[in-house]
């Protein structure tokens, strides 16, 4: 990233992880979050890159790493904060004269 002129972010110390590591999986989480919304944040940066190959493999590598936060984080119930959460029918099984071709 400093070869393309770029600059790391400071850390704000909010992190204990230079003192010995989370001290329980709450903390875990935490950390995890941390770490993958940093490299989001790297990715962003290299996303302005010149080489079209460049800012592609950015810009995947960014969805991954939203991917992976998000999947440290308890369930989302809504799509979009402010709009109200649809209730997901519970599955069912079929019986087998219900089903296509049966």
């Amino acid at each position: 990233m400093s070869s393309g002129g770029g600059r790391p972010r400071r850390t704000r110390g909010r992190l204990r992880a230079a003192r010995g590591g989370p001290g329980n999986a709450r903390e875990a989480v935490r950390l995890a979050v941390h770490v993958e919304e940093g490299v989001t944040a790297a990715y962003l940066e290299l996303s302005a890159a010149q080489g079209a190959a460049t800012r592609k493999l950015a810009a995947l590598a960014m969805q991954e790493s939203v991917i992976r936060s998000y999947g440290f984080r308890p369930s989302v119930t809504w799509a979009f904060p402010g709009m109200p959460a649809k209730t997901v029918p519970a599955k069912t099984t079929a019986p087998p004269s219900a089903t296509p071709g049966g």
